[in-house]
């Protein structure tokens, strides 16, 4: 702009679904993050397809700061240590929030009239929760089954009595449900045979093709093991919300590393906690046993002495292992 700021315009992919909810739901769930202290981009304005680009679309402030990206390669430990407990107060500070139920956020003027909604306290009754915006709830025929995407509370069912809202789940055994009884649903309509999507799974099934029944029995078993999967432990069915892709991509930092904001929170989910509690896939490194055990990493003592090649592998190695524990 003239006066020398800048405004990012930020569109989905053609391949973006659900298109509509997914430019619908980042936004509302920006202006959540940023009620709540989270340094995200403010939204200046947002179309959710129905304009004369017949495109949805986002504007937005440009964030100062760099991707962390750009320098996390070449950080030493401390200032890694850094960076990784100013991620972790974030996420301590998102966590505090007590959510009605699992679902996405959004603007209620934003989901038809007839779509469930549960209204999130102390928003006035301008945020609430409403139907999953990722992804795997709407690809390929997923988008047309006429199945439950949410919302799902995750409270007792005399609480939501008391409230009188408009759905009651008595617990989160039925978000897990839901999921396996929405691939049911897709097997039965459009499953075929086929040869395994997954290349690790050709060789137990003697790289032949499997059958759909196959998989309607797996995921009936599966369905008849949730209530044994879930923890007993009612303090982690808390619907939590956390960052879609917590990389070094979407962490925006100034020169004195201090975190300017996360960026990109498109198909936001809230899930019950047990289900969300995971190091993001970025800073994990579980395949390695070292890792897994939580050992607490060390440089070799022979560091200084290895050869040039041997030595960076060392401490690559290292790298991996310190930012996991």
């Amino acid at each position: 702009m003239n006066d020398g700021s800048s405004v990012l315009a930020r569109l989905p992919y053609p391949s973006t679904l659900p298109r509509r909810l997914a430019v619908a739901s980042e936004v509302a769930t920006l202006d959540f993050l940023r009620t709540n202290g989270i340094p995200v981009p403010r939204v200046l304005d947002y179309s959710t397809g129905e304009n004369a680009v017949g495109v949805e679309y986002m504007l937005m402030e440009r964030l100062p700061g760099k991707p962390l990206s750009d320098i996390w390669f070449n950080l030493a430990e401390e200032e890694r240590c850094h960076i990784l407990h100013k991620i972790v107060s974030m996420e301590i500070k998102l966590f505090a929030n007590r959510l009605p139920a699992c679902g996405s956020i959004y603007y209620p003027r934003d989901l038809p009239t007839n779509t469930p909604r549960v209204d999130i306290p102390g928003s006035d009754g301008s945020l609430c929760m409403g139907p999953y915006a990722s992804q795997k709830w709407w690809y390929g025929e997923r988008g047309i089954l006429n199945v439950d995407r949410g919302p799902r509370t995750s409270f007792s069912r005399e609480h939501y009595i008391r409230l009188i809202l408009i759905r009651v789940d008595a617990n989160p055994e039925l978000v897990l449900r839901s999921h396996a009884e929405k691939e049911l649903a897709w097997i039965r309509k459009y499953g075929r045979t086929r040869h395994p999507f997954y290349r690790e799974y050709a060789e137990s099934f003697g790289y032949k093709k499997q059958d759909p029944q196959d998989h309607v029995h797996s995921l009936g078993d599966y369905i008849r093991l949730i209530p044994h999967l879930v923890p007993k432990d009612a303090t982690v069915h808390s619907p939590t919300l956390r960052h879609p892709d917590l990389s070094p991509n979407n962490i925006l930092v100034s020169d004195d590393l201090q975190i300017t904001g996360f960026i990109d929170w498109q198909h936001s989910e809230v899930l019950p906690a047990f289900l969300a509690a995971d190091i993001p896939a970025a800073f994990a490194n579980y395949a390695d046993e070292e890792s897994r055990s939580f050992t607490e990493p060390k440089l070799p003592e022979n560091l200084p002495s290895m050869a040039q090649d041997e030595r960076a592998e060392a401490e690559e190695l290292y790298r991996r292992r310190h930012i996991h524990f």
